[in-house]
């Protein structure tokens, strides 16, 4: 078939980081035309309306998501994942909501620890830290791939000392941190890779530090991932015999790492990167949705002491990636008016997953659905159509009539679940909404969202839905960050 390998644009002068997608990519282009597929390589920037249209022209039936950022901002990881999702173009890899959740630090070590899976202790941007002094390593809240971590990441601080040593940090990398308490001990990843019917767990990976000198922090920062030169390149070695030396701790990481791959849906290919203390006690330091596949990563190492080759890897993550989209597109939905209490949870978790509303907007939408719950639809004016598939929430849209204008309703919220969208749930409540405001006597259907770019996907499908821009108000949510008012007549 035809497959589009996507990464992200190389600026001139880029980290070695960034310019190893290059490399990435052209690994990848090789084992594709070894599989028998034919590949276009694509650059991709923000501007995510050209980047569907190339996918789209290159006639690609798959792309290969190779993007670690857009344009140099790491925050922006999720937003090709979501676009490629409303288009209903199948990628390798994590979906959107994954990627998201567990590229941004924070969020992945919320969810660990209400998960009940063991992740090291935190604090939080603007919390007040302990009084206590304690090792900690400043860590960016969104970048991978060792930046920011060096020596002088590590301090020994605590309360207004730590604050700030943070915000100093924070100005001198250019980065948001956060403060995550310094485990003493080993470092392990673990690589999962799709296989038909579930997840295989590839043989666990020791980071070992040779002759480290002593006080010398062990971590396994950007120098030792990428520059030749250094002492830390030079002094860290990878071990894959976990399994045979200390059956028990391969085991336990196992475990681990399946249970992260349940919590956050990982699909296609994943790595679970732990800190072992001086207990034996495993903790999650984070997750990567999509690894790198370079040879000298250590992931196509420990899937060959299983007998797989690169190729037999990217030929899994290919099947994987077809058959998330499949899967995606298959089975009846149900469609339903009534909130039930079991909703209010699947909804905040679909508003959440969205990854373009902020905390507020999540609470807002809980709010609307409770005041419906406890009110009725008529009392509160919020009026929803839910789908479900074998009980699981996969959309919901709210809408409800205008106050004091005769025949006018606003279109409130309208989400689907980030893997299910491009194969018509969308349209299909936003049909159903539309057709409970004519019975209602509605004339017009009004939309208010955002001009940022990550919200492209959202204008796009109102768009194909027949809506058109009405309105801007300029800065209205944020500098930079209009409201605009589309609108549709409900003929």
């Amino acid at each position: 078939m035809k497959v589009a390998i996507v990464h992200d644009r190389i600026a001139p002068g880029a980290r070695i980081d960034e310019q190893d997608a290059v490399l990435q990519a052209e690994l990848v282009r090789e084992l594709l035309a070894d599989l028998g597929h034919e590949s276009v390589r694509i650059e991709a920037t923000c501007d995510l309306e050209a980047l569907g249209a190339r996918v789209r022209a290159a006639g690609a039936a798959l792309v290969v998501n190779l993007v670690e950022s857009l344009e140099g901002v790491a925050e922006h990881i999720h937003w090709v994942p979501r676009w490629l999702e409303s288009l209903g173009i199948p990628f390798t890899g994590g979906g959107s909501a994954a990627i998201r959740a567990t590229s941004n630090k924070l969020e992945a070590k919320r969810r660990l620890r209400a998960a009940g899976l063991p992740t090291p202790d935190w604090i939080e941007p603007g919390a007040r830290a302990p009084l206590a002094a304690r090792r900690w390593i400043l860590k960016p809240i969104w970048e991978d791939a060792g930046v920011a971590i060096d020596d002088d990441a590590m301090v020994e601080a605590g309360g207004e000392a730590l604050e700030r040593l943070v915000q100093g940090r924070a100005r001198e990398v250019r980065r948001a941190l956060f403060a995550e308490a310094y485990v003493e001990g080993r470092d392990f990843n673990v690589g999962l890779l799709a296989k038909p019917g579930g997840v295989e767990v590839l043989p666990p990976t020791e980071v070992v530090f040779e002759n480290w000198p002593a006080g010398k922090p062990r971590l396994y920062g950007f120098a030792a991932k990428w520059d030749p030169r250094s002492l830390e390149w030079d002094r860290t070695d990878m071990a894959f015999d976990c399994a045979s030396r200390e059956p028990a701790l391969a085991a336990r990481l196992e475990r681990l790492a399946r249970a992260c791959a349940t919590e956050f849906r990982l699909s296609g290919y994943a790595r679970v990167d732990f800190r072992v203390d001086e207990h034996g006690e495993p903790a999650v330091l984070e997750l990567n949705s999509n690894p790198c596949l370079s040879p000298e990563s250590g992931y196509l190492e420990a899937a060959a002491l299983l007998g797989l080759g690169p190729r037999d890897v990217l030929a899994r993550i290919l099947e994987a990636a077809l058959a998330r989209a499949e899967e995606a597109g298959a089975g009846d939905l149900g469609y339903r008016e009534q909130v039930e209490a079991a909703d209010l949870s699947a909804l905040r978790r679909l508003v959440t997953e969205a990854g373009v509303f902020s905390d507020a907007e999540v609470a807002l939408a809980v709010s609307l659905a409770e005041q419906a719950l406890a009110h009725g639809a008529e009392e509160s004016g919020h009026h929803f159509v839910l789908a479900s598939r074998a009980g699981r929430l996969l959309g919901y849209s709210c809408y409800g009539p205008i106050d004091g204008a005769a025949g006018s309703f606003d279109l409130y919220w309208i989400v689907v679940d980030a893997a299910r969208q491009g194969h018509g749930i969308g349209r299909e409540l936003l049909a159903r909404s539309e057709a409970r405001m004519r019975e209602r006597g509605g004339r017009r259907c009004y939309i208010e969202t955002s001009s940022r770019r990550d919200y492209a996907p959202t204008r796009a499908f109102y768009e194909r839905a027949g809506y058109a821009t009405e309105a801007k108000l300029a800065d209205f949510y944020a500098p930079g960050d209009d409201k605009l008012i589309f609108v549709r007549a409900l003929g």
